[in-house]
């Protein structure tokens, strides 16, 4: 039994060191900055998240769309009604 646990061991120590290096190799690339969406033509000069950029359309299409949007992808983005309201 002594010896399974050395084996165990053994490959527990060399899946977190694969796992180290891996991340150590990713750490130093260099990573693309967040995708910023379209400009919104009612707020002049401000950028959102491209994840907005369809919960800000139907922003601007009115507050029916805007409900039925928020609404039928609640589970998704978990966006509140007041925060894009206009």
């Amino acid at each position: 039994m002594h010896k399974l646990y050395k084996q165990a061991l053994m490959v527990v120590t060399l899946a977190v060191g694969l796992s180290g290096i891996a991340l150590g190799a990713s750490d130093s690339v260099d990573q693309p900055s967040p995708t910023i969406g379209e400009r919104d033509s009612s707020e002049a000069g401000k950028l959102y998240p491209a994840f907005e950029a369809g919960v800000r359309r139907a922003a601007d299409e009115g507050p029916d769309a805007l409900r039925h949007y928020i609404e039928r992808t609640r589970t998704i983005y978990g966006f509140y009604y007041w925060d894009f309201a206009k």
